[in-house]
């Protein structure tokens, strides 16, 4: 685009609505683009930027007057607290920070501003004492032979004279001038509170034009161009209601979403001439303050009159644009002055604009005859003048003690040290401002800050890396314990050796009298098979697991059996060939049965008597082994929890106490560097708001103190400071440790315990589930035998030389009190709670559903079966074959839900204790999070907060021992 700006206004004054999302980005791309371009070229963007810029750093600048003046009252009153010190040390250094970079910031960009350079100067030499400053020369004025066009390139560059100003379009403050340098202020003499409500309209004669406002509406509605105004004379009213004459050049911009004119005035009142603007019917509407002077008037007001009648022998209707004329003014009879005169007649607009200009000055008369080349252009105009004037500038200049960097170097050195502002390494000790004593306090308090700082780190990460270790063990240990597999095996193959054996001895009599076939051969061959896979698990569980205490069993050959030969006779075995034997024997069984054979009576007497007397009996000890090395393995698991916990907890509380040491010994160093800086405040206090005052006066037009309250600065009386800074640093570290505390006691006694406990349940409640089971097995057994009586087919009268399982009824209420005291076990809260409610409802409930025995739970059902077994075995007579087969179906039926039971504890068993770690987990990981984030988020930065507090302290001696001088 030719005219970036010109477009920019006019999306600008574009309201975009509706939910079009493409359009609405289409214009939003092209706002960025426009934006980007003006940026590059535009330099009345520049001049707005500057404003802002400016106008934000003075508000800056007037607040650290006044936290100058508040910190340094707050010191002679004696009457603060040591936070409200650090507050005001801290808003102190910020904002003496900031100022000073905004000046760096402005005076880069806009080198040759005069009003930046005076309060920069101001600002370093009156306040901060720094006399590194060199200002740089303006850039000279356009030369004598610039035309208009050559001067207008440059019309929005500074320099010593011009004149700035920013008019608002708002619809609020349409026609306002929001923004003005000083030299406009100056041109045109307005005063300060004046300037804020100034318009348009008070700066244009309202003869000439009556509606300034409307005039500038046209040109916004109808304008094809940014330009308003170039280099066009238009004379101004100055505060006293005369003109001045200046040159003036205005755009119409766009910046941040607000449209504006930004005009650029070049004064000309270095020209030895006086103007009046007339009417078309030549009566004056408007002059300057000399005009009337010059004529030789003693009235300084001609408003109003005509030309004719103030130009004696001059006919308003024989002038001629551009013409020169001449005329006499008589002074008295013998003396007259010749004035020349000139009409100029400039279009603006829609109106004409005539200017009378009048001169006894031949030198001004020289440059009219001269084709008026230097009519409108202003003089050369150096820095050598503005420094002759600049009293300030000829003291820097005498005061350099070594050169600057160049203008570039100087802005980034500024914007390194703004990105540095927040870090500690940005503030630099001036030893020669502190004493020596005062200097070790600080860097004592320094280090002692740095170390706790590291301590503190120190103790998280040992805090943290204790309880990995902790969560670690009991993370490896509970996912060894919760298997359970060896239990679970050799549990497995208790049963299956007794219940097989019983299906063997039940199908053997079966095929003699008239029972119900509830066992088959295909469900003792299946039996078989699942007690060979468990066999076979169970040898490949302890061939990785050597240190269990029931490996013996596996390795050694310490398990009695017997076999029948003419009499029986004792062996000894491990317990994989006994089983082994045991397969063989079985399958010789029911291969015999099968082919209805009748030579297996050694085998079933080797089959029946390992499943139910000392054989098995040793076997089931090994599996109450099992679980006492399970609750052991657990028992030094919370012995190793509670070591961890008291070790780390040790450690935690010896670096708090370290810690503690370290800021104890921080309160007589900090108390010394405060009483050295109150001191140093007070001793100075009466130029420190002297000068202060004078700057808020001169600079920034506001009162602040009055001389009473400067003069009484002096007779302050000192206290020293007795700050308890080891308290102030305590408490906060104190409430850190006691979340510690509490972290470490949940963790311990509420989650760990949690887990542990039901570790140590879990093993004695899936045992306690499989002995039932194998006891069950066993009751029906003996119930059957004791059923069978003394004839033929019972075991005393098929084997009478063997009584290791008699008598049988010691055997059967002995098996049916384990079954009955284990019941409250299985009702206790320790049970339950490694329960789902599904298997509660299998176990102790039931389904109401269910027509059988089993419909109030398998608790009540066994229950329900000893009841059962005690009434066929003591009744007194012997029950018929259907009896004893239902008595038998109802076993089955429960040793089936025993199985489902069985692999449902050891599932929710271990998923509940799984959850409860990972609760633990949770639990950890929030509180690692929440001590990480306190110390990033709070502790260190506090720290490096009241480090950096210490350098500003630092800084404000330096500035105090430098600064402040009238």
């Amino acid at each position: 685009m030719k005219n970036p700006m010109l477009g920019l206004n006019i999306i600008t004054k574009l309201h975009l609505s509706g939910v079009n999302i493409s359009i609405n980005f289409q214009i939003y791309k092209c706002k960025c683009y426009l934006i980007k371009k003006i940026y590059q070229n535009s330099n009345s963007i520049k001049i707005i930027e500057y404003f802002n810029s400016f106008a934000n750093t003075k508000e800056n600048d007037k607040k650290f007057c006044q936290e100058t003046y508040k910190f340094t009252n707050q010191l002679q009153s004696g009457k603060f607290s040591l936070s409200d010190l650090k507050y005001s040390t801290n808003n102190l250094v910020k904002y003496y920070k900031i100022v000073k970079n905004q000046y760096k910031d402005v005076h880069y960009n806009n080198p040759d501003a005069v009003e930046v350079k005076k309060y920069y100067e101001s600002f370093l030499l009156g306040l901060l004492g720094d006399r590194s400053y060199k200002p740089k020369a303006f850039i000279s004025s356009h030369k004598n032979n610039e035309n208009l066009d050559k001067l207008s390139s440059k019309s929005y560059a500074f320099q010593s004279r011009r004149c700035f100003l920013v008019i608002s379009c708002d619809l609020d403050s349409f026609g306002k001038i929001v923004h003005y340098d000083e030299n406009f202020k100056n041109f045109l003499g307005f005063k300060s509170d004046l300037m804020k409500e100034l318009y348009v309209e008070n700066l244009i004669v309202s003869d000439f034009c009556k509606n300034p406002h409307k005039a500038m509406r046209n040109f916004i509605e109808k304008t094809l161009t940014h330009q308003a105004l170039v280099n066009t004379i238009i004379p101004l009213l100055s505060a006293e209601g005369y003109l001045c004459e200046s040159l003036i050049n205005c755009e119409y911009i766009s910046y941040r979403g607000a449209l504006n004119f930004i005009c650029s005035i070049d004064p000309l009142t270095y020209k030895k001439r006086e103007i009046a603007l007339l009417n078309n019917f030549g009566v004056i509407i408007g002059h300057s303050k000399n005009f009337t002077k010059l004529l030789g008037f003693d009235r300084e007001n001609i408003i109003g009159e005509l030309v004719s009648e103030i130009l004696i022998g001059i006919n308003y209707r024989d002038l001629c644009e551009d013409q020169i004329f001449l005329f006499k003014k008589s002074l008295n009879k013998s003396l007259y002055i010749e004035i020349n005169g000139v009409l100029k007649k400039k279009r603006l607009g829609k109106l004409d604009q005539l200017i009378l200009y009048i001169t006894d000055s031949d030198e001004e008369l020289i440059s009219w005859r001269n084709n008026y080349e230097d009519f409108y252009c202003e003089k050369e105009y150096s820095i050598t003048n503005y420094s002759c004037e600049s009293n300030a500038l000829k003291t820097i200049a005498l005061n350099i003690e070594r050169d600057q960097d160049d203008i570039a170097t100087m802005g980034l050195d500024s914007l390194s040290k703004i990105n540095k502002f927040r870090t500690i390494e940005s503030y630099r000790l001036d030893v020669k401002s502190i004493p020596t004593f005062e200097l070790k306090s600080l860097k004592k308090a320094v280090f002692v800050l740095n170390m706790t700082k590291v301590v503190l780190l120190l103790s998280i990460l040992v805090m943290i890396a204790f309880n990995i270790a902790i969560l670690s063990y009991i993370y490896l240990e509970s996912s060894d314990s919760t298997s359970l597999s060896n239990i679970l095996n050799l549990g497995d193959i208790c049963y299956l050796l007794s219940h097989s054996s019983f299906v063997l001895r039940y199908i053997d009599i079966s095929v003699h009298e008239n029972y119900t076939a509830y066992y088959t051969f295909e469900d003792a061959n299946n039996i078989l098979l699942m007690l060979e896979s468990k066999k076979n698990l169970l040898i490949n569980e302890y061939s990785r697991n050597s240190d269990y205490p029931s490996s013996k069993i596996i390795k050694e050959s310490i398990i009695p059996y017997w076999k029948l030969e003419k009499i029986p006779k004792v062996y000894f075995s491990n317990l994989p060939d006994l089983l082994e034997i045991y397969l063989l024997n079985s399958r010789f069984i029911i291969s015999n049965m099968q082919q209805e054979k009748r030579n297996y009576s050694d085998h079933l007497f080797f089959t029946t008597y390992i499943s139910i007397g000392k054989t098995f009996d040793h076997i089931y000890e090994s599996l109450k082994s099992l679980e006492k090395f399970e609750l052991d393995k657990i028992e030094k698991l919370n012995t190793m929890n509670l070591y961890f916990f008291f070790v780390g907890f040790a450690v935690i509380c010896c670096c708090f106490v370290f810690m503690l040491g370290f800021l104890f010994t921080i309160d007589k160093p900090l108390n010394f560097l405060w009483d050295y800086l109150r001191r140093k405040i007070l001793s100075k206090s009466f130029d420190i708001k002297k000068t202060i005052s004078e700057r808020m006066s001169k600079f920034h037009k506001s009162i602040i103190i009055d001389e009473d309250d400067i003069e009484v600065a002096n007779e302050i009386k000192y206290k020293n400071l007795e700050f308890h800074h080891s308290f102030h640093y305590s408490w906060r570290f104190f409430i850190l440790f006691i979340f510690v505390v509490v972290f470490y006691v949940l963790n311990t006694y509420v989650f760990e315990k949690k887990i542990l406990y039901n570790m140590q349940n879990r093993p004695d409640l899936v045992s306690l589930i499989l002995e039932r089971r194998v006891m069950s097995s066993k009751m029906c057994f003996f119930t059957f035998e004791i059923d069978l009586g003394s004839s033929d087919l019972s075991l005393i009268s098929l084997y009478p030389e063997f009584n290791s399982i008699y008598p049988l009824d010691d055997k059967l209420l002995e098996t049916i009190k384990f079954l009955i005291s284990s019941q409250k076990k299985m009702l206790s809260r320790r049970s339950e709670g490694l329960m789902s409610n599904t298997l509660k409802n299998i176990i102790m409930k039931g389904d109401f559903k269910n027509n059988s025995f089993l419909a109030f739970g398998s608790i009540r059902g066994l229950y329900f079966l000893t009841q059962e077994s005690q009434f066929i075995s003591f009744n007194g007579f012997k029950e018929n074959h259907s009896s004893i087969s239902k008595f038998i179906e109802e076993v089955k039926e429960y040793e089936n839900l025993g199985e489902i039971a069985i692999d449902m504890v050891n599932n929710d068993s271990k998923n509940i204790i799984k959850g409860y770690v990972n609760d633990l987990l949770k639990f950890n990981i929030f509180c690692y999070l929440a001590v990480l984030i306190a110390y990033v988020a709070y502790y260190h930065p506090f720290l490096n907060y009241e480090i950096r507090l210490l350098y500003k302290i630092a800084k404000i001696l330096k500035l105090v021992s430098r600064g402040f001088r009238r």
